[in-house]
Order: C-alpha cells, then structure tokens, then sequence
C-alpha cells in the first residue's frame, strides 16, 4: 500500500498562512501567563482488529491462508493528559490512556485455496482479557485566534499498546488454550483542532489527527507445539492511522468544569511480513497481507487549570 505523503505538507502550508493573520489584537492584549492544565478523565472503548496472511512471502498458495479476528471488544479504564504552555502560541502536552477489556470474541480462519475458499480451520473463542494504551507527546502551536474561536496544529510521536488473548469459548476447546498477540503501533503524528467558545460556559472542540505508523506485533500460540514460545511468529508492518474526535467542555460551577469526548480511531498497514519460528529452528516467512484496527472511545471527566 502507498501511504500519501501530503498531508503534512498541507498543514505546514496552513500554519503559515494562518500565523499571518493571526489577530494583531490579541498580541497586544494583557501580558501572557504562562498555563499549566491537567484534564482526568474515565473512558470506555469498543475494539475491532483484524489480519491475514497468505501461504508464501509472494501473497499466493493461497492469498489467504489464515485469517485473525478480533471483535466487539469493550473496556474500561482511565485517561489523562497535561498540557503545558510557556508562551502566548507555544504549548507541549502529554498525553496517556489505559483500558482492560471486559468482553469480547475471536475467529481464526484457515483456507486451502484462493479468496478464503476450502476452509480447512475454524475457531471461534473468547477475547475478554487483555488491555489497550496509548501514549501521545506533542508540541502546539496556535495558528489563528480571534474572539471566540481559535485553531491549532500540533505535532510529535505516538504510540499505542495492545494485547489480545484467544480463550476456550466452550467445553470443546482444550482449557489450557491462552494464546496471545501483542501488537504495537508507532510514528509520527500530525494534529489540528478548532475550538469555539459558545459562551462563557461552554465549550466545543473538533480534532483530526493523522499518523504515519510502524506495525509490530509478537505472538504466543501456546498449544501447537512445533512453534517456539513464547515467540511463536512476528508481523511487522508500515502504515497510518486517522482520528477525528469531537469535545465538549461546561463550566457548572465556579473553577468546576466536565469535559465530555467522544474519538474514532483507524489504523490499517500495507503489506507486510510473517516470520514464524518452528521449534526444529527452522524460520518460515509468509506474507502479512494487512492489519486492520478500528475502534471508539466516549470519556467523561474534569480539567484542572493551574498558574493562572
């Protein structure tokens, strides 16, 4: 898969046009206070992730031989960030979420031929352990700011966790069964938010992040013994991931303010490559024909605003 590359070329061409018009105003306004806000937040997720690989390192014999699926996955965990802002334009946040699973379900899918046809495996199991976290760090800059409304870019690294468990679903499948895929995603990402002051008790904020990723991803398939563990295989991959989110923040009391959001979040990789480790020493590489995650999060919670 090509992974386009204008995106970022886009939004710098965007920061420089919108630092020209920035109110004249506002940089004459009171003298700036720098501002330290941390924001706390609960969460609940709802994961999908999905991958195949064909029967040689060329894609054929068949294209899909084996096909992964995890699905209707649901957690719950907690957020939280800290955005720190030293000057009038400049700002730096950080940004960290953890959530456990609580349910969910898994397919593996074995073909013998072309477009998923003779199917010589199917297995349906449990998926309700296993976690997700995301870690992000950026640095902002506020491209235009005027009144009620003012629009920044941001950019810096992000990095995503997640561990995924293939469990006995019923009596039929051998109890022991704990497989596991643990998968990371990683880069670079670009980041542009607009936010409007409704009134002087609300606020709404629209994101849209885009991110250019590395795909790693270690598994355990602990019950077929002439694999190796507790490295069974490895994927590796390149791609990106898209995440729009829409905020809404109202002060109800004084300093006391909720802050509602609600994030979509898609990731997806070219192809890719599968090494296997065989418990003779042997190494087989197949093709990884892509990785697929989409998923959703609604958090609710409260900021905190300090040095002002």
């Amino acid at each position: 898969m090509e992974i386009r590359q204008r995106l970022g070329k886009l939004l710098v061409a965007c920061c420089a046009y919108g630092g020209c018009f920035t109110s004249v105003v506002a940089q004459q306004a009171t003298p700036f206070k720098p501002i330290l806000r941390a924001d706390i937040a609960a969460t609940g997720v709802r994961n999908h992730l999905i991958w195949s690989v064909a029967g040689n390192s060329q894609g054929t014999a068949p294209n899909i031989m084996s096909e992964l699926e995890w699905y209707a996955q649901s957690g719950i965990g907690m957020k939280g960030s800290l955005t720190y802002q030293p000057f009038r334009r400049w700002f730096t946040t950080l940004s960290f979420s953890r959530a456990g699973y609580i349910s969910g379900h898994a397919t593996d899918n074995d073909y013998q031929e072309d477009d998923r046809q003779y199917p010589t495996f199917a297995g349906k199991f449990r998926a309700d352990r296993g976690r997700i976290k995301e870690l992000h760090g950026v640095v902002g800059f506020e491209l235009y700011t005027s009144g009620r409304i003012s629009w920044n870019i941001q950019t810096g690294y992000t990095e995503q966790h997640q561990l995924n468990y293939l469990l006995p679903a019923d009596v039929l499948t051998p109890q022991d069964l704990r497989t596991t895929y643990f998968s990371k995603w990683s880069g670079m990402l670009i980041n542009t938010a607009v936010q409007w002051q409704t009134s002087d008790n609300t606020l709404l904020r629209g994101t849209l992040a885009y991110s250019q990723l590395w795909y790693r991803a270690e598994a355990d398939w602990n019950l077929i013994p002439s694999f190796q563990h507790p490295l069974s295989f490895l994927h590796v991959a390149k791609g990106y991931g898209l995440r729009p989110a829409v905020a809404m923040e109202k002060r109800l009391l004084g300093f006391t303010a909720v802050q509602l959001e609600l994030a979509c979040d898609y990731r997806i990789t070219g192809h890719g490559s599968e090494q296997l480790y065989l418990r003779n020493g042997g190494l087989a590489v197949t093709r990884l024909n892509s990785v697929k995650s989409r998923g959703w999060s609604l958090s609710i919670g409260v900021p905190f605003s300090f040095l002002q």
